[in-house]
Parts: C-alpha cells; sequence; structure tokens
C-alpha cells in the first residue's frame, strides 16, 4: 500500500518520502501532476484524487512494457518484410514524381 499526501504546486514534482512506516512501506508527498506522468494519462485525464483513494504504480509499469512489446513487434515485422515494404515505398515514390501536382 502506499500512502500519498499531494502538494499541488507545480514546484518539487519529485515523490518525497516524508517517513517510512516499516521496511517496504512508505508515507509519500507527490504531486497530482507527477502521478499523471507516471501513469501516462497527461492532460488532466486523472481524476482529482480523495483521501482514501488508491493509485496503482505498477500501471505505469505495465504501460511502459505494453508499449515496449508493441515497438518490439513492429521492429520485428519491418525486419521480416523489409524487401516489401522497400518496393512498396518505392512504388510510392515513383508515383509521386510522376504526378503532376498543381499549385492549390
Amino acid at each position: 500500500m502506499f500512502v500519498c499526501g499531494f502538494n499541488l504546486t507545480q514546484k518539487g514534482e519529485e515523490m518525497k518520502v516524508l517517513a517510512k512506516i516499516d521496511s517496504k512501506k512508505y508515507l509519500c508527498e507527490i504531486s497530482h501532476h507527477e502521478i499523471e506522468q507516471y501513469l501516462d494519462l497527461y492532460f488532466d485525464k486523472l481524476k482529482e484524487l480523495k483521501v482514501g483513494d488508491e493509485v496503482d504504480l505498477g500501471d505505469g509499469y505495465r504501460h511502459f512494457q505494453k508499449t515496449k512489446s508493441a515497438l518490439d513487434s513492429t521492429q520485428d515485422f519491418f525486419k521480416k518484410n523489409i524487401d516489401n515494404i522497400k518496393a512498396i515505398t518505392n512504388a510510392m515514390l515513383l508515383v509521386q514524381s510522376n504526378t503532376d501536382v498543381k499549385d492549390v
């Protein structure tokens, strides 16, 4: 369980440990903005929290892992299909260079 007090000012965005409750439990101060960043919920997508609300900070790590996996899959796709991608790209460039573009 993570217990947080929120500093709503823009200064000092880092999480600050205020007290150690036991060996792996802390009382912390963290801004709403910093939690949004960690969870990848920018532009006020995270609702204002109230006393007693719980935030699963693991969501930020899981989002990172999903993004990394998607990028790895995309990179693998490109490696496996590079010849097709080059052919399609070259065909598009050829069509574009042969197209008469008029001023709009």
